[in-house]
């Protein structure tokens, strides 16, 4: 006969082989979703941080709002021509000069564009020194390449032909 013992031993190892056969792979299981839950959260947390970041970079950006709104009309998303074409007209009869034709000549596409312009204005010479002055003071990004005049023929109104240069994105 079999010792009682000896049986219930083997018993025991069986109930443990058993066991461990059954509980192993869901241990595994747990570690596994254990270990992507700490990844999750370290996840979460890195986004909470980011997005912290964020918002105190657009707390930083609206007190520099003004500034980039310069910049915003110095250097305007296209080229905007009917703006464009406004702003000389009205700087033109500010300065008590007439705007009397303003054509495109070409386009440069880069990272920064620019486009060419041919403006033809009649006037004195004092007051055209006072249009130059008001496009130098504009915050919009205007390049004076060439600069035409004639002599008066009646009087002291010249005419006079600039080709301009203006920048956009």
């Amino acid at each position: 006969m079999i010792p009682k013992n000896f049986i219930s031993a083997i018993c025991l190892v069986l109930s443990f082989i058993l066991i461990a056969g059954i509980l192993y792979p869901q241990f595994g299981e747990w570690q596994d979703l254990k270990h992507r839950i700490k990844n999750t959260l370290s996840q979460i947390k890195y986004k909470e941080e980011y997005f912290k970041n964020l918002a105190e970079l657009s707390q930083k950006l609206e007190g520099f709002k003004e500034n980039l709104l310069k910049i915003e009309t110095a250097l305007p998303e296209g080229p905007q021509l009917p703006a464009l074409f406004h702003f000389l007209e009205k700087k033109a009869s500010q300065t008590g000069l007439i705007l009397k034709e303003v054509s495109t000549l070409s386009t440069k596409e880069d990272k920064i564009s620019s486009l060419s312009l041919k403006v033809t204005l009649t006037g004195s010479y004092s007051n055209f020194k006072n249009f130059l002055s008001l496009l130098e003071k504009s915050s919009r990004w205007i390049e004076i390449s060439e600069i035409n005049f004639s002599s008066p023929g009646k009087g002291r109104i010249f005419i006079f032909n600039l080709t301009l240069k203006v920048y956009f994105y």
